[in-house]
């Protein structure tokens, strides 16, 4: 399985640097107007944190990278209340990463080896 994993401090690609930050970047001067070529990956989660294996979907697609955000820029989109107003998916994708902590915490998850997890913040 190869994956790139991505920290608050920097990355580790699953493909050669010079090719994820060239033409195969989602960086938005490699993108045309019909987008970025992309194999994108959707599962739902179930009320305990837990992926409903029958929801799994893999697809090729295209994305368009519109602009990119720090994860300073989205502490402060979280913590200012944008995050769950004009950006609500932010706030929605944080209640997920909280449900999908406590399962994998629950279930022996070692993410203390991880600097910086996820961050505990409260949805409104």
């Amino acid at each position: 399985r190869t994956v790139t994993h991505y920290f608050p401090t920097g990355s580790v690609p699953m493909i050669p640097t010079s090719l994820s930050v060239g033409i195969l970047s989602l960086r938005p001067t490699y993108a045309s107007g019909s987008g970025l070529c992309a194999l994108s990956l959707g599962v739902e989660l179930n009320d305990d944190g837990s992926i409903d294996e029958n929801s799994i979907e893999v697809m090729i697609s295209k994305i368009r990278v519109v602009y990119r955000l720090s994860y300073d820029d989205v502490d402060d989109m979280l913590q200012e209340g944008i995050g769950y107003k004009e950006e609500w998916e932010l706030g929605k994708m944080l209640q997920a990463a909280i449900l999908r902590r406590k399962y994998r915490m629950d279930n022996g998850s070692v993410e203390g080896l991880i600097p910086y997890p996820i961050p505990y913040n409260n949805v409104q």
